[in-house]
């Protein structure tokens, strides 16, 4: 039985230059080419999880409250209005908590009183192209916070086939030519290991999860005039790494 152990690009022709030589059966009955290639392939993502926040204050705690949950059916309802699936809206955080004055604030202001805050945030998932007028529509309906967008591919998948597949075709190329400049002539793949699929945003370089199609979603907001705020989708990289063992004919 053959064994053919972890050496990139080995040439079994009777001599293996390695540290590894002991661990390799070399001989003319076992010739083989064994590659490893690492290919990557990006693309804009398409999809988008946009997260902002509304927060009120009040001396009054049920006033807070009050005020908030005012605030928060606007954006729900606006959000809603403009075709977004319930099922793509996430209520990330609500609360409500009472302010701690500090020694200094204490200091500075002795009859300010210390006041209710409440505070609700929403994760909304929609395709990237609406990421920009999702976080407008939202602001125009009460939320003064707004946090990063995390972009994302919609189909993940595609993009981890393609990556292995175009490894495979260069791990082939690559070794049909090193069989050509040895004088030989590649044989039938008589090994494969997907060895590496890993995916990061090229910009910081973030791994990307919880991946759900809404893509095709179309969300209908209209941007009021003067907004000059624009989002720009990452693109997302995927890298696979094959290493596969040819037959040297």
């Amino acid at each position: 039985m053959r064994r053919i152990l972890g050496l990139t690009f080995l040439f079994c022709f009777g001599v293996v230059a390695s540290a590894f030589a002991q661990d390799v059966v070399v001989n003319r009955q076992n010739r083989t080419v064994d590659v490893t290639v690492t290919v990557k392939v990006s693309k804009f993502a398409d999809l988008a999880d946009v997260k902002f926040s509304c927060t009120s204050k009040s001396p009054i705690h049920e006033q807070a409250y009050q005020q908030n949950a005012e605030k928060a059916n606007k954006i729900t309802q606006a959000l809603l209005g403009a075709g977004i699936p319930k099922n793509d809206i996430v209520t990330s955080s609500m609360y409500t908590e009472h302010e701690e004055l500090t020694s200094a604030q204490k200091r500075a202001n002795p009859s300010r009183a210390p006041q209710f805050e409440a505070s609700q945030s929403w994760t909304v998932r929609v395709a990237a192209r609406d990421a920009q007028h999702v976080i407008d529509l939202a602001v125009h309906a009460g939320a003064n916070d707004v946090d990063n967008v995390t972009w994302m591919l919609s189909n993940p998948d595609a993009s981890e086939s393609q990556a292995r597949m175009d490894a495979l075709k260069k791990a082939h190329a690559t070794a049909a030519e090193i069989a050509s400049d040895l004088g030989g002539k590649l044989g039938e793949p008589i090994f494969a290991s997907n060895q590496l699929i890993k995916t990061t945003l090229l910009d910081r370089q973030s791994v990307f999860v919880n991946v759900l199609d809404a893509s095709e979603r179309q969300v209908t907001v209209s941007p009021k005039p003067g907004e000059a705020l624009q989002l720009f989708p990452e693109r997302i990289q995927t890298e696979a790494t094959v290493r596969v063992v040819f037959a040297l004919d």
